[in-house]
Order: structure tokens, then sequence, then C-alpha cells
């Protein structure tokens, strides 16, 4: 499969936030002008995905605060998981994020946030991007 590429006037969304059957993913990326010799691959944007295990994810459905809008059972949600996964690779690079839900949690607490998919979000992103630096450091 060929990789997408966008050349000329590439526009793309800052901090984009997409919910779809309880999946939660951010894009984040900058808005850019190129002239028509460049060309970017879209497969380098990077899509941090929140994955939770069966575990995990009943500890999810406990602490969340929009609770009434996620699947309510795990196999619901990973079938809905691999669907947003898929379409998503088709032009994005995408990149599963284990998520301890009691860690996140705790996060939240100190933030003073709540656990709602816009801020799940955000934080599958933040770990993401320090797992991108760390591996680039390496």
């Amino acid at each position: 499969m060929a990789s997408p590429e966008v050349s000329g006037c590439c526009v793309a969304l800052l901090y984009a936030i997409a919910f779809s059957g309880g999946v939660h993913f951010i894009v984040r990326t900058i808005v850019i002008q190129l002239p028509n010799v460049f060309k970017i691959n879209l497969l380098m944007m990077i899509i941090h995905l929140a994955y939770y295990s069966p575990e995990q994810y009943q500890l999810l459905l406990k602490y969340a605060d929009d609770r009434k809008k996620i699947d309510d059972k795990w196999e619901d949600w990973l079938v809905n998981f691999v669907k947003a996964k898929n379409g998503l690779s088709k032009e994005f690079t995408v990149r599963e994020i284990y998520v301890d839900v009691e860690k996140m949690q705790q996060y939240f607490k100190s933030k003073k946030l709540k656990n709602t998919s816009k801020n799940r979000a955000a934080y599958v992103n933040e770990i993401g991007i320090d797992a991108n630096k760390h591996e680039s450091n390496n």
C-alpha cells in the first residue's frame, strides 16, 4: 500500500479529539504551508490509542465520569477499538498505549481533572509522547 501523501498547502488539526464507542484518541500536529515540491508522509503522524486489558476496563467503568458514554462490556469496546485502529492505521501510525487506570486516576486527582474521554485522550497522548521521547533517546 502506498503511503498517503499531501503536497502543497497542508492543514492539520491541533488537538483534534475523537471519541467513538469508548475508544478515544488525540491527534496533535501543526498547521503548515508547504510549496508543492514538498510532500509529507501522513504515516509519520503518530496517534496514541488507549488500550485497556479486561481488568483495567472494569476499573475504567468504575472511575469514568462519563460512564454512560462507554461500552458496558470490554468485548464490545474491543470491537470498536479494533475498528478505530484499523481505520486510523490506513492513514496514520497508530501506537497502542496500555493504560493503568489506577495511575491514570491518580494523575487526574493530582490535576483536579474529571475522568472523561477528553482527559483520557490527553493523558494517553502525554504518555505516548513521553514514550516516543524515551525511545528516541535510546
